[in-house]
């Protein structure tokens, strides 16, 4: 049993898309048993023979509370440890165990230790090395991410703020890091990744991210009728960050996000 548990974060509109990761899941990681935790909103039809699969113990609104939610499901989570997955990281490789594994291992015996997270992002590195991993600079853009990573929870608990949204979890939350002596380590550049998936996912602003994507999901023999969900191409306007609120509002979610 893994003293681990996955929580694969989702919502009901990527529904077209749970198929396509619990294959790739059971595919990459064939030995994985523990809990799986699908953190989605109101939709409970996902269903397999041999994964046993959990859902939030209540249903949300389909609009809001993506944080909130997130942090609810986490409160229903027994270990101390998970890794946190997006419902497209539809996994491309063997997943290597043995390295999260080690990395449990070092959090276990480093309390200080908050996440190991398992894609590079931007720099500045100039952290402590240790192993595969860089700990990351206070001042890391993306130091707080949704990639692939092991979190403790405590952590995790601790530092979301109810009303934020992905997007907000990610650019104020690095920023509110800076406040924490917790440290996050990232994989270094260059390192093999124990979980491989494509890069930001499959999906990107509710469309199939890219045409590299929509390619190697035929060849992996998904009939899929892309168009109903549309190819997103890079300088492509974007409207899933969007959210109109007055100027006073704006003020009042940044000063709950920083304190």
């Amino acid at each position: 049993m893994n003293e681990y548990a996955v929580m694969v974060l989702s919502c009901d509109s990527y529904k077209d898309v749970w198929p396509i990761f619990i294959k790739q899941f059971k595919k990459y990681w064939k030995e994985f048993e523990g809990t799986f935790f699908f953190n989605t909103e109101t939709d409970r039809s996902l269903k397999d023979d041999t994964l046993q699969i959990t859902f939030p113990d209540k249903t949300y609104d389909t609009r809001k509370n993506w944080a909130g939610r997130f942090k609810d499901c986490l409160k229903q989570i027994e270990e101390e440890y998970v890794l946190v997955l997006l419902d497209d990281f539809v996994f491309t490789g063997q997943i290597d165990a043995a390295e999260i594994d080690k990395c449990l291992t070092i959090m276990k015996g480093d309390h200080s230790i908050a996440c190991f997270n398992f894609r590079c992002i931007p720099g500045p590195f100039d952290g402590e090395i240790l192993g595969k991993y860089v700990l990351a600079n206070k001042k890391a853009e993306f130091r707080i991410n949704l990639q692939a990573a092991l979190w403790k929870k405590s952590f995790l608990m601790k530092f979301i703020r109810k009303h934020e949204n992905p997007w907000q979890f990610e650019t104020w939350g690095s920023i509110r890091s800076r406040r924490f002596k917790d440290k996050l380590y990232h994989i270094k550049y260059g390192v093999e990744s124990p979980i491989q998936y494509p890069g930001g996912g499959i999906l990107a602003d509710k469309r199939w991210h890219n045409q590299e994507n929509v390619e190697w999901l035929r060849r992996e023999g998904y009939d899929i009728d892309f168009s109903k969900r549309g190819v997103y191409n890079d300088g492509d306007p974007r409207v899933t960050e969007i959210v109109h609120r007055s100027f006073w509002e704006k003020c009042w979610q940044v000063f709950k996000s920083l304190i």
